[in-house]
């Protein structure tokens, strides 16, 4: 039942994150998709992708104000 239940609202949430990603796109460069490496249970790392809402490595020039 989960797994039905989470197709349909990944379905039913796809427009507005294709609407997200070409907001993105059109905002910045680089890629819409973020990479972040997270520990999960005992230890072990896992891929997480989430989609980009700062610009491309914001961390390394630290706060600006735009």
């Amino acid at each position: 039942m989960d797994l039905v239940i989470s197709l349909f609202l990944i379905v039913a949430a796809l427009p507005i994150i294709l609407v997200c990603i070409v907001a993105i796109k059109l905002d910045s460069d680089g890629p819409f998709l973020f990479r972040q490496v997270r520990v999960g249970l005992y230890g072990k790392p896992f891929v997480l992708l989430k989609l980009r809402t700062m610009c491309q490595d914001a961390e390394e020039k630290g706060p600006r104000i735009t």
